[in-house]
């Protein structure tokens, strides 16, 4: 996020975010290759026919996510925008295994849960106003 959001002041955040999904999209390629053999080892028919449609857009979060910390950083700071980064997958965690979106497991919200997601974002908040 920092690199991003140090790119983003000299170029712009969307330009910023493209290039580092860019780049990690040619990485990841070539990851894909070689651990597939080329792709071999996928039986796409079949994968094509059982994932669930929202299953193939796990891109869009990942790219709107790389956007708004590359546009956040240079003005709010690495350490917040992390912080605020990591109590909202929390919080959204906290729902998806109440309510066993996506196929999770199904895990109820107890009282700890909650307690420990209330001392994450009194963190969050010391650190930023602090």
């Amino acid at each position: 996020g920092v690199v991003n959001g140090s790119l983003s002041i000299h170029v712009s955040g969307s330009f910023a975010s493209w290039l580092s999904f860019g780049v990690g999209s040619v990485l990841l390629g070539i990851f894909f290759l070689l651990d597939t053999r080329g792709g071999k080892s996928i039986e796409w028919k079949n994968a094509a026919k059982t994932t669930p449609w929202w299953a193939w857009l796990g891109g869009v979060p990942g790219a709107a996510f790389v956007l708004i910390i590359t546009l956040l950083i240079p003005y709010r700071g690495a350490a917040v925008v992390s912080g605020i980064n990591i109590c909202s997958q929390m919080v959204v965690s906290l729902f998806v295994d109440s309510f066993a979106f996506f196929g999770c497991a199904h895990r109820p919200t107890t009282i700890p849960r909650l307690l420990g997601i209330c001392l994450m974002i009194a963190g969050v908040l010391m650190v930023a106003l602090g």
